[in-house]
């Protein structure tokens, strides 16, 4: 075999797998002849122990992946559930403050006005107060 340390480490992980493993397999059939060259039964199951660690690893970024995705498809799920208790119980929660903190009341939905930082979209108006308390 004659590889040099740039050709073991080109190409795609799993093709650096793979010619580690071919270069182990090689020196395992003929460990004993290479005793001469500092080549001992422990560096080959060293040279072993790091090929299947970085196998292991290799996969890490796929798996990440994976992960935001399903992190982003949670994160839809949960601010949809967030605007629904917003819109279903924080406001109805509010009529309570309409007459006895009339500013509080208006602060609270004025602050409610979604803002386009951008400037891009139009403003979405602002919800309607909620005249009555919703019954539990």
């Amino acid at each position: 075999m004659d590889y040099s340390p740039t050709d073991v480490i080109a190409g795609k992980a799993s093709e650096v797998v793979t010619r580690c493993t071919t270069i182990y397999n090689a020196v395992n059939e003929v460990i004993a002849e290479l005793a001469d060259y500092g080549i001992t039964p422990a560096k080959l199951s060293s040279f072993k122990k790091k090929i299947d660690a970085f196998e292991k690893v290799k996969v890490a970024p796929r798996q990440s992946l994976v992960e935001q995705s399903a992190a982003s498809q949670l994160l839809t799920q949960l601010v949809g559930e967030s605007v629904r208790i917003l819109n279903d119980d924080l406001d109805g929660l509010m009529v309570q403050f309409e007459e006895a903190a009339p500013n509080f009341y208006a602060e609270y939905f004025a602050a409610r006005v979604i803002v386009d930082a951008a400037g891009s979209h139009a403003v979405a108006p602002a919800p309607a107060p909620v005249t009555a308390l919703p019954t539990v």
